[in-house]
């Protein structure tokens, strides 16, 4: 029975040896496991190729539309508005009439202008045959007075009977007559009001029946076919724009799409409250949907360089106080240090450490580094 006890006890101490050298290897080999894992990592990252390209540096302002030409309508006569054919939002040409005025006195005086002038004209014609027949009257006597039928004396009547009867006299009374009926015509023109210049008809001011009064501003009318937006520009900016320039402005209450203005003018003299300087340009506006007074946003480009390396803002990178960007070199993560240049919201210049070619990592450099393993994937899978 001893014996029997003795061999269970030896059976059971084999097989705990058995398992405590079965665990030992087993950690051992997950240790070199996880190790292995550790040292053989791998990181996915999105890359570019350098490239040169043109960097440009923006800046938005706000502008305000304005009417390119504005005329107000006038009346240059006195009278009572009879036919009224404008309401604002009208759009009219150049010439259409807008307004007539009453014209039937003045159309009176006319008629008694003309009677003045052709009276005038009768009594030149009457006083020409009066002249003529004296004039062959002096030329007789004159024949006469050569041959001693009529006296001196008599001749000289004739003679100044003669100059009395010249029609020319009446020549200033005809052109006053004249003169007269040209400025009731003149009146009689301005009953009629037109329209200054095509556009639209606003800020209408009178109704039919109303008197008009010259000098008073009876309506407005503005351009639309080309607007302007007036904006303001800083010291550093206006230096950085010229007349002509072609500039990028969006209007929201539009179509949200950019359109293109052209400056037509600078003020070379900042506004002494606002130290700004007041810029102009044109845009055109065929459809008509640009209305003054809507906002503007107008972009500006204050620098610009050609064939340069850019890179996106993303991949520049500050790694233990120096800045630059994680090159690919055989699945190799590889920190470059970079000068860098221009910058805006999107890109930075690069103006040393880089060349055209170069494999550069934009997205997973964050979490890497210098000798990290990587694998190239797309760019937002990391």
């Amino acid at each position: 029975m001893k014996q029997k006890l003795t061999g269970w006890v030896s059976i059971l101490l084999i097989l705990l040896l058995l398992f405590s050298l079965t665990g030992c290897t087993k950690k051992d080999v997950s240790g070199e496991t996880e190790q292995e894992e550790e040292e053989i990592k791998i990181y996915p990252v999105a890359v570019e190729t350098a490239e040169t390209g043109e960097f440009v540096n923006t800046s938005t302002v706000m502008g305000t539309v304005a009417a390119n030409e504005t005329a107000d309508v006038f009346s240059k006569a006195s009278g009572k508005i009879i036919e009224l054919s404008m309401t604002s939002g009208q759009k009219v040409n150049k010439g259409d009439v807008l307004i007539v005025l009453d014209r039937e006195d003045i159309q009176v005086q006319i008629k008694q202008a003309k009677a003045g002038v052709d009276v005038a004209k009768d009594a030149k014609a009457k006083a020409q045959i009066q002249y003529d027949n004296a004039k062959l009257t002096y030329e007789r006597m004159l024949e006469l007075y050569d041959l001693g039928g009529v006296s001196k004396q008599q001749l000289e009547q004739a003679e100044m009977q003669m100059k009395l009867l010249d029609p020319s006299s009446y020549d200033a009374q005809i052109a006053q007559a004249e003169a007269s009926l040209e400025l009731l015509n003149n009146q009689l023109d301005n009953c009629v009001i037109t329209a200054p210049l095509s556009g639209v008809v606003t800020n209408v001011l009178v109704k039919k029946g109303d008197m008009a009064s010259p000098g008073y501003a009876l309506a407005n009318i503005i351009s639309t076919g080309t607007v302007k937006v007036t904006f303001s520009v800083t010291a550093e900016q206006v230096n950085a724009i010229k007349l002509g320039q072609q500039l990028k402005v969006l209007v929201d209450a539009v179509n949200g799409e950019p359109m293109t203005g052209t400056i037509v003018s600078i003020d070379p003299v900042a506004n002494q409250q606002t130290k700004l300087y007041p810029v102009e340009l044109e845009l055109k506006n065929e459809d008509g949907l640009l209305k003054p007074g809507m906002f503007a946003n107008v972009t500006l480009e204050t620098d610009k360089k050609a064939d340069v390396i850019l890179v996106p803002n993303d991949a520049v990178m500050t790694v233990e106080g120096k800045t630059g960007v994680y090159l690919v070199k055989e699945d190799i993560a590889v920190f470059r240090e970079i000068v860098t240049g221009l910058s805006n919201n999107m890109y930075t210049e690069v103006v040393e450490g880089m060349e055209v070619g170069d494999v550069y990592i934009v997205d997973g450099q964050y979490s890497l580094e210098d000798g990290d393993q990587v694998t190239i994937t797309d760019r937002g899978e990391n």
